[in-house]
């Protein structure tokens, strides 16, 4: 078939087309177009909170390192919903009470109850738990059909995405395979009018400093999702941030401590303040184990840190009456044997710096008040890393044997 020939059978399957009924579905698909201004005057049902301003009903992804807290994450989410309790202990954080499913698809019943006996986490018999689950479709007919026969189901958890996913693992990682299976869940949580959370992975490169651009799979994955969740901890670290962002929610940043008495609880203060007090905490903790004094050169070379930061934190410190300063440029902690540190961060406890509710984490008042802002590191002190990277070794409380 030659080029003329080519163009005449496309001329005449275009006016089959035009003779048949394709203009009448353009025109009724046009016909739907709304008015901007009828929307903003419209009226819409109010957000259905699983927890309140933090995840609504449809799908979430829950994304973090491996073997960083997630699953502990999850299994305090699934207790504070199933008893209607506030998330992480906060009163701004509320649950809504209900049913749930909780897949924990990577550990045993003797894991859990080790470790809501460890961090006295409450169990309830409204939460439900499964360790093995179909795949694919059939994972969410099977959902589909619990929310039949539970009907208040309020929460969803599996942990992790990946064991109930079933794709090519030559296309896995592809758009459309992404936008396609994502997709479902998302129609699905938003048919049953409940909160679905898949946990998964980050990407094992480095991170971007965007934690939906360390989410795994294609950017197919996020786009599909209402709700995103990601954990980003040091490992081997108590502490760590919680990042929550959505159609629906304000992006958020949550600080977190985990207490091996009662797992993970979010701590008083913005992230940037915890943060400052860890790395003072660090400090003090270097300078607790020294017998003599020592230089901001010498601390900035044990931490991994700028030696400007470090100074600028130790002029704080000396300020606030925690270290000394017996002969230039030597620092050493004050009153050694009475300021014992037991955890990394809690030995800013001086009477001015009571938490306004027992069991917050302890945090420094505004510290930027009168010293302006830390410097920045100089020519010398760049490729020192200012924070530790999520790259250390699991140190949470193991329940298995």
């Amino acid at each position: 078939m030659d080029s003329v020939e080519r163009a005449v059978a496309l001329a005449k399957l275009a006016g089959d087309k035009l003779d048949g009924k394709e203009p009448e579905k353009i025109d009724a698909l046009l016909g739907k177009a709304r008015g901007l201004g009828n929307i903003a005057l419209a009226e819409y049902p109010a957000i259905d909170w699983t927890v309140t301003n933090l995840l609504p009903t449809g799908f979430t992804i829950f994304s973090g390192g491996s073997k960083l807290g997630k699953t502990w994450l999850c299994l305090q989410l699934a207790s504070a919903v199933s008893l209607g309790m506030d998330f992480l202990g906060n009163a701004d954080y509320p649950c809504k009470k209900g049913d749930v499913l909780l897949l924990a698809l990577q550990i045993s019943d003797r894991v859990l109850h080790n470790r809501m006996e460890v961090a006295g986490i409450l169990g309830d018999d409204r939460c439900s738990v499964l360790h093995a689950f179909p795949r694919g479709d059939e994972a969410l007919s099977t959902v589909r059909r619990w929310k039949e026969m539970h009907p208040g189901t309020r929460l969803v958890i599996i942990d992790m995405l990946e064991q109930v996913r079933d794709r090519d693992p030559e296309h896995e990682n592809t758009y459309s395979v992404n936008v396609q299976e994502i997709s479902k869940w998302a129609q699905l949580a938003d048919e049953l009018k409940t909160t679905i959370m898949g946990t998964t992975h980050d990407r094992k490169a480095v991170a971007s400093g965007d934690f939906v651009h360390d989410i795994m799979g294609s950017v197919g994955s996020v786009g599909s999702a209402s709700t995103l969740w990601s954990l980003k901890r040091a490992r081997g670290k108590g502490y760590a941030t919680l990042f929550a962002s959505g159609w629906e929610i304000i992006d958020q940043e949550l600080p977190l401590e985990f207490d091996k008495m009662t797992a993970w609880r979010l701590c008083e203060g913005t992230v940037e303040t915890n943060k400052l007090t860890r790395e003072r905490g660090e400090i003090l903790d270097l300078l607790n184990e020294q017998d003599e004094p020592i230089g901001p050169r010498d601390i900035a070379d044990a931490l991994g840190k700028a030696a400007g930061q470090v100074r600028w934190l130790l002029s704080m410190l000396k300020k606030e009456g925690y270290v000394q300063n017996p002969s230039r440029g030597l620092y050493i902690i004050t009153n050694k044997q009475t300021n014992k540190h037991a955890n990394n961060t809690n030995i800013l406890t001086k009477s001015a710096q009571t938490p306004s509710r027992e069991g917050d984490c302890l945090f420094v008042s505004d510290v930027s008040e009168g010293s302006g802002e830390p410097p920045k590191a100089s020519e010398s002190d760049k490729g020192r890393q200012a924070d530790p990277p999520d790259t250390f070794d699991d140190s949470f409380p193991e329940a298995s044997s």
